[in-house]
């Protein structure tokens, strides 16, 4: 037997469907490992309460965890914007009440932070002389290059002498793309990739990326 169902009625089964389907979309702990945490994701409704609890340091404490120790999630983190948005907000709560663990972790992190910036940079001083190359048609010319090295010093507020430096680094790494995706993903430092650079220097283009490409163990962190 079927009863008519009531505007309560309906408004419960549409709410237990929608939960359902919720708990369906719900990713598994593997799909969520290494994933960075999203910055916007604001606190449950309702639990003010207790998360101000756990805001605030015990009895006697005076260290607050950050997720930044050793093995903790922002730990094996990539390099990316919820990252440096984590590591502002350690810096805004204050340097002083992290534990020794947490620093160190957030030490690690700006450095991967660091590696992520100057990758992005490099690049963008790559695209930047391939576009102006392109436009003088003369991709061999010195005067090209020293047109394009003014445009860097003066867009970067650098000495000519600095301007050289970048753009002959950027140069550089466009011919080995798999150093700079490394130095973009935090798992060198602008030091070893010059050190690829310069190493690899005497090698052709295509000799050079195949060298840094079969260098794995070389371009872990």
């Amino acid at each position: 037997m079927q009863f008519p169902s009531s505007p309560l009625g309906r408004e419960f089964h549409a709410d237990l469907d929608g939960e359902r389907n919720l708990a369906r979309d719900v990713p598994s702990d593997e799909e969520l490992w290494g994933a960075c945490p999203d910055p916007d994701t604001e606190r449950p409704e309702g639990c003010e309460d207790w998360f101000s609890g756990l805001d605030e340091p015990g009895p006697g404490e005076q260290r607050m965890r950050s997720g930044f120790a050793e093995t903790e999630l922002l730990d094996a983190c990539g390099p990316c914007a919820a990252l440096a948005g984590f590591a502002q907000q350690a810096l805004d709560d204050g340097l002083g009440r992290l534990p020794d663990n947490d620093l160190v972790g957030l030490l690690r992190a700006a450095k991967r932070l660091e590696a992520w910036q100057a990758g992005i940079q490099l690049a963008a001083v790559a695209e930047l002389d391939a576009r102006r190359l392109r436009q003088s048609g003369r991709p061999g010319s010195s005067r090209a290059s020293e047109q394009i090295s003014a445009e860097l010093a003066a867009a970067m507020v650098l000495t000519s002498r600095s301007a050289d430096q970048i753009l002959g680094f950027a140069r550089d790494l466009a011919r080995l793309p798999h150093v700079r995706r490394a130095l973009i993903e935090g798992r060198i430092d602008r030091a070893r990739a010059a050190v690829f650079a310069a190493e690899l220097a005497g090698l052709g283009d295509v000799a050079a990326a195949a060298v840094g490409m079969g260098s794995p163990a070389s371009l872990a962190p």
